[in-house]
C-alpha cells in the first residue's frame, strides 16, 4: 500500500495542507471554495451529535445490514476527523480512513491510534486494484472530480465489491451553504447514476434523506441567500430542538423502510461493482 501513514501524517505542516490547490472538476453547479480545515473543525464539533449526522449513521447502518457481512477492508475516503471510520470500526468492520487533511487524521490516531489511518487523494487512490471490500463516500464528492473519483473506487474494489455514498440532492437548493461547505454540485438521482455507471456500477438502491425536515431546510436555504448567518440556525440547534429533530429523523428513517420519499436534500446510494442477484 502506497501513500502517507499516519506517522508521515503527524509530521506534515498543517500549512501544507492548506495551500494544496484546489481540484479541477466539471462545474454542474457553480464553484465552492473548497473544503478547509476550519471547516473540518466546524464539523467534526457537530459529528457526534447533530440530528442531520446521527440520521445519517442510522440510515447507513441499514444498508449495511442489508448488504450483510463485509470480509475485506472498508475505506472511509474523506473521513475527516474519523467520527465514521471510529463509528465502522467499532462495529466490528475494518476500517481505513483516507483524507487530504493532516488535521482530522491527527485527531483520529488521537483517539484510536489503532485505526490505519492515510493522508491522500480520492482522486488518486494509494491502494492497489481490488484491495477493498467496500468503498464509502458520505458527502465527499461533490467537494471533488467525483467521474475520477469513482473511477479510483471501481479500480480498489474486490470483485462484486460495495460502495455507499451520500451526495447534497437538488441543484435549484444551492445557497450560501454549499459555498460556506465547498461544494462543487449538488445531485439529481439521474446525474448520480450516471456518473456511476460511467465509472463500472450499478446502483443497487437509492433513498432521500432529510425528508420530513424539507420545509425547514427550505426556509433556512432561502433565509441564507439574504442572510447567510441564518444558516447557523441549522448547523447549530440549541440541545432541546436538536433532541426534536433527531427524533423527527428517526421517524423519517424508520418509515422509510416501507415508503419511497418523493424528495430531500440528501440522496443516499448504494452501488456494486458488478452485475448480481443480492438486491440490498
Amino acid at each position: 500500500m502506497h501513500g502517507r501513514p499516519i506517522e508521515a501524517v503527524q509530521r506534515a505542516s498543517l500549512q501544507q495542507s492548506m495551500e494544496t490547490k484546489p481540484e479541477r472538476v466539471d462545474r454542474v453547479t457553480p464553484m465552492g471554495v473548497g473544503f478547509s480545515p476550519d471547516r473540518l473543525r466546524r464539523v467534526a464539533r457537530m459529528e457526534g451529535h447533530h440530528f442531520w449526522f446521527v440520521g445519517r449513521r442510522w440510515a447507513v447502518a441499514g444498508y449495511l445490514k442489508a448488504i450483510g457481512p463485509l470480509h475485506g477492508r472498508v475505506l472511509d475516503v474523506g473521513c475527516g476527523t474519523g467520527t465514521t471510520t471510529q463509528w465502522l470500526a467499532d462495529r466490528g468492520l475494518n476500517a481505513i480512513g483516507l483524507d487530504r487533511l493532516a488535521e482530522g487524521l491527527r485527531a483520529l490516531h488521537d483517539r484510536q491510534p489503532a485505526i490505519p489511518l492515510i493522508q491522500g487523494s480520492a482522486e488518486k487512490l494509494p491502494f492497489g486494484d481490488q484491495t477493498m471490500a467496500a468503498v464509502i463516500f458520505l458527502d465527499v464528492l461533490e467537494h471533488l472530480d467525483d467521474q475520477a473519483a469513482l473511477y479510483e473506487a471501481a479500480r480498489v474494489l474486490q470483485p462484486g465489491g460495495w460502495l455507499l455514498a451520500s451526495v447534497p440532492a437538488m441543484p435549484w437548493l444551492w445557497s450560501a451553504r454549499d459555498v460556506a461547505a465547498g461544494h462543487h454540485r449538488r445531485y439529481t438521482h439521474s446525474l448520480l447514476e450516471a456518473r456511476l455507471t460511467e465509472a463500472g456500477f450499478r446502483l443497487v438502491a437509492w433513498r432521500y434523506y432529510a425528508v420530513l425536515l424539507f420545509p425547514l431546510i427550505l426556509l433556512t436555504r432561502f433565509l441564507s441567500r439574504c442572510h447567510p448567518r441564518a444558516i447557523d440556525y441549522e448547523e447549530q440547534p440549541g440541545p432541546f430542538l436538536n433532541r426534536a429533530l433527531t427524533i423527527i429523523v428517526w421517524l423519517e428513517i424508520t418509515l422509510g423502510r416501507w415508503l419511497r420519499w418523493p424528495i430531500g436534500s440528501t440522496l443516499l446510494a448504494v452501488a456494486r461493482r458488478e452485475a448480481i442477484d443480492h438486491e440490498v
